[in-house]
């Protein structure tokens, strides 16, 4: 079970994962993401704390075709997958090439630093957390923090 933390600031939404991500959690973000109110043209999917370990060559095909559902409204738009271990990267850079074969309209890259990341997308600084004064931490803008 993996949880998902969503911020979205500007043109950019930062998906930050920890734990292990099954495809049904990914389904579901998918579905709440492209569903909201609020989707941007870039997307940040942040494994730094994250894993893809469950993933199978099956569930690729299903996230990659449930993207592409919803993708016009993304059109244009760039998703830089932030996988830090060999792991990671490799099913990341798999992902990417099947959003290339099925056609969705926007750029998949995978990158092993969030800045490498931001400097893709073009923006000096990705939304994150931010400590306060009494140590609660809390989003920078909007967030929506999903525990599945």
């Amino acid at each position: 079970m993996a949880q998902i933390q969503t911020i979205a600031a500007g043109d950019v939404t930062v998906k930050k994962i920890i734990g292990a991500l099954t495809v049904d959690e990914w389904l579901r973000d998918v579905d709440d993401f492209f569903l909201s109110h609020h989707v941007t043209k870039n997307l940040v999917l942040d494994l730094s704390e994250g894993s893809l370990e469950h993933l199978t060559y099956d569930d690729i095909i299903r996230i990659t075709d449930r993207v592409r559902m919803y993708a016009h409204s993304r059109a244009g738009g760039k998703t830089a997958i932030v996988a830090p271990t060999d792991l990671e990267y490799g099913i990341s850079r798999i992902l990417g090439a099947f959003a290339k074969i099925r056609a969705v309209p926007f750029d998949t890259q995978v990158f092993r630093t969030l800045s490498e990341a931001a400097e893709w997308i073009g923006v000096e600084k990705l939304p994150s957390l931010e400590e306060d004064a009494c140590g609660a931490v809390h989003w920078a803008n909007a967030i929506i923090n999903r525990n599945r």
